[in-house]
């Protein structure tokens, strides 16, 4: 059921959260809020960093489990699970990582992705896109803070 206000182009109502969010991506049920113009920054880097952490640990691990020379044991079990699920959470992770890109460069959301394609009529170029979303400095573009 959508709400009976005047929204702008934009905006999209979610049926989950009962509510017209401007710039809406999705309703995200991992962290439990639609990912929006307010918050995209931040659902993209939390992809970026969990992507960068199970990778990290891959790195750490696969040296452990593919040149251990001794006789296995339980924490071998364990250090190849987490290897296991590490590899397995960053492909996942990647592919999210990699369209939410491509979303970025082309400026729009996956809604508008939906309806419109690569033929977004919001996107101002790249340069202007990525602004749009990290804010114009460069510097503080991959913390965690709202641009100034």
């Amino acid at each position: 059921r959508k709400c009976d206000i005047l929204r702008p182009p934009r905006a999209h109502h979610c049926s989950v959260c009962q509510r017209c969010i401007m710039k809406m991506d999705h309703h995200c049920p991992w962290v439990a809020n639609c990912v929006g113009l307010r918050n995209y920054k931040f659902f993209y880097l939390f992809i970026f960093y969990a992507e960068m952490s199970c990778v990290l640990i891959a790195l750490t691990l696969g040296p452990v489990i593919f040149l251990n020379h001794h006789p296995r044991s339980v924490s071998d079990t364990r250090t190849l699970m987490c290897f296991t699920l590490s590899m397995s959470l960053s492909v996942a992770l990647a592919a999210f990582l990699i369209m939410h890109t491509s979303l970025i460069l082309i400026g729009c959301t996956t809604l508008e992705f939906n309806m419109f394609g690569f033929r977004s009529p919001y996107s101002f170029g790249l340069r202007q896109n990525v602004i749009d979303i990290f804010g114009p400095t460069w510097s503080i573009c991959f913390l965690p803070i709202s641009p100034p």
